[in-house]
């Protein structure tokens, strides 16, 4: 095609024409091009609207124009404007069809005529519901005829449920679809009142929350439209001239459904904004639902324990905003149908120093659970707790025997010593526990058992700084690599002896055959070697040698140690 530039247009125009055009095609006065073959057609805004017809083909460019100047032959200043404007075309079209394949297509929704985009954008929306509704609001927000219906319509269709969707794909599709309709929503906003956004926001998250029961957005794909819809409900409710009964009817409403756990902050932002004695009326309301309420049963189905839940959690911040206890445990009480229930009630009751009623609350526990298995170490440690508040120490310490008896740890046996403290019996109890450890370790079987009582017999002598005792006891026997590198760590002034422990530790650590262990067994080889310094330099390279030999088809293990001595 004959390159249509500037010299060329100036030779056709004239030097004036050229300039007059050019200022023409600056100022945007070029319609939109249309072509038929070899010619193109635009219309050019002078004094007035004049259409100009181009020829371009390979040898040839030319033009003429129906204002007077050109009379239909002579190329005139519309013809330049318009010629710049389809160079221009040309150009990016060039460009484009050279790009990416976005460009491309580009190009080409270009290069069609707005019917035709029309028709196939039309098409497109019709193809899908969700785009259709969005679409619609649109255009009615355009004709300024937005309808509230029509808008609370278009929700429906955003957000069906019952769905039993649970691919990540399908939930980020399905949450996309409604962060689409939460935009729309916020358009058509201000064409609202505030009482209609209030009642459509609400109607939304109605919907959301009943979709939630089959959709499994664990991946929270929710959380961009919720917060959307946050912003326009709090819009909406603020917006409302509110008496201060009709606010306080509102939030109690709003409170009681689904929607507020969707939108669990907003409660306390609209507490904030309502009328003066608003919230008074809206807590009192609470009160008089809870007060309603008959005490909750151990068969209550789930909705109607999540009702008392949620009633009783406000009603408990009252409680203790007035710092009334008898009340708290009133509250708490209403709800109790279960051990755990009544332990709770307990450690309350316990920390308020209402000893009488922590005791009934802990028999009442201890009676329900008689015949049910109930881990009766939880229910023997509140017993603990109960003759400690009472000062019943020697109670508590034969108690808490029991507990050390029966699941031996070093928690347990640091407890029985604090309470036999408190009746001036420490030393006795220490030995009795620490001999009864003794006779169960000689009575066990090597095995995890027995590595275990030696574990902690180890640690326990650690703890009452008996070291020469938690060292003679781990050369003996089996233990778990903490127990026995915390008996090396305490015994440097030894070193031959913490060696020994060390190199047991990483051997324990190769036998494992994993590279976590392999790599463990080599930074604590290489520590022991800090640790202990030049006196046993000698020993632990032929200590080292001989962990390398009696584990030498490990190559990896050989591979990290290479690695670790290179260091």
């Amino acid at each position: 095609m004959i390159d249509i530039n500037d010299s060329l247009l100036q030779r056709l125009a004239g030097a004036a024409a050229f300039d007059r055009g050019a200022t023409y095609f600056r100022d945007g006065r070029v319609g939109e091009l249309r072509q038929a073959g070899r010619k193109v057609f635009a219309d050019v805004e002078g004094n007035e609207s004049y259409t100009v017809t181009l020829i371009h083909t390979a040898q040839l460019f030319e033009g003429s124009c129906t204002c007077p100047a050109s009379d239909n032959i002579d190329f005139c200043k519309h013809c330049v404007a318009a010629a710049m404007h389809y160079r221009s075309q040309r150009f990016r079209r060039e460009q484009q069809l050279g790009g990416s394949g976005a460009d491309r297509l580009q190009a080409y929704l270009e290069s069609l005529d707005k019917k035709e985009l029309i028709d196939h954008l039309n098409e497109f929306i019709q193809a899908d519901k969700v785009s259709f509704e969005a679409w619609s609001i649109r255009a009615d927000q355009a004709l300024d005829v937005v309808d509230f219906k029509a808008v609370r319509k278009r929700i429906t269709t955003a957000i069906p449920y019952n769905r039993q969707i649970y691919r990540y794909a399908q939930v980020r599709a399905y949450f996309a679809r409604v962060a689409a309709v939460m935009d729309l929503l916020a358009d058509v906003s201000a064409t609202l009142t505030p009482e209609q956004l209030l009642t459509l926001c609400d109607y939304a998250l109605q919907r959301i929350a009943r979709a939630l029961d089959t959709i499994d957005d664990s991946g929270g794909y929710r959380f961009e439209s919720l917060e959307r819809l946050a912003e326009l409900h709090q819009q909406a409710f603020q917006s409302i001239d509110w008496s201060a009964a009709s606010a306080a009817e509102y939030l109690l409403t709003y409170f009681l459904s689904d929607r507020s756990e969707l939108l669990p902050e907003a409660l306390a932002h609209y507490l904030d904004a309502v009328p003066e004695g608003a919230q008074e009326q809206f807590e009192a309301s609470l009160a008089t639902q809870w007060q309603q309420l008959p005490a909750m049963q151990a068969q209550a189905d789930e909705e109607s324990q999540h009702l008392y839940r949620k009633l009783q959690a406000y009603m408990l911040q009252l409680a203790e905003r007035q710092e009334d206890v008898d009340a708290a445990i009133e509250i708490k009480a209403k709800t109790a149908v279960e051990t755990y229930d009544y332990l709770a009630l307990f450690d309350y009751c316990l920390k308020a120093k209402r000893l009488q009623q922590a005791e009934d609350w802990l028999l009442r526990a201890e009676q329900g659970e008689k015949n049910r298995q109930y881990n009766t170490d939880i229910l023997r440690r509140h017993r603990i707790e109960l003759h400690e508040a009472k000062g019943e120490f020697a109670l508590a310490v034969e108690l808490q025997w029991q507990r050390f008896k029966q699941q031996p740890r070093l928690e347990s046996y640091s407890k029985l010593l604090v309470l036999a403290g408190s009746v001036q019996q420490r030393e006795i109890w220490q030995k009795k526990a620490q001999d009864r450890l003794l006779q169960q370790l000689d009575e066990t079987k090597q095995g995890y058992g027995h590595a275990q009582l030696a574990s902690l017999l180890i640690r326990i002598f650690l703890q009452e700084e008996q070291l020469l005792a938690a060292l003679n006891l781990a050369e003996k026997h089996t233990a778990d690599d903490d127990s026995l590198l915390s008996v090396a760590r305490e015994t440097t002034d030894q070193p031959e002896r913490a060696l020994a422990l060390y190199m047991r530790v990483v051997d324990q650590c190769v036998a494992r055959a994993n590279n976590d262990s392999y790599q463990r067994a080599v930074g604590i080889a290489l520590n022991a070697r800090r640790a202990l310094g030049d006196k046993v330099e000698t020993l632990w390279q032929q200590q080292l040698l001989l962990v390398r030999e009696k584990h030498k088809a490990k190559r990896n293990f050989q591979k990290f140690l290479d690695a670790g001595l290179a260091e």
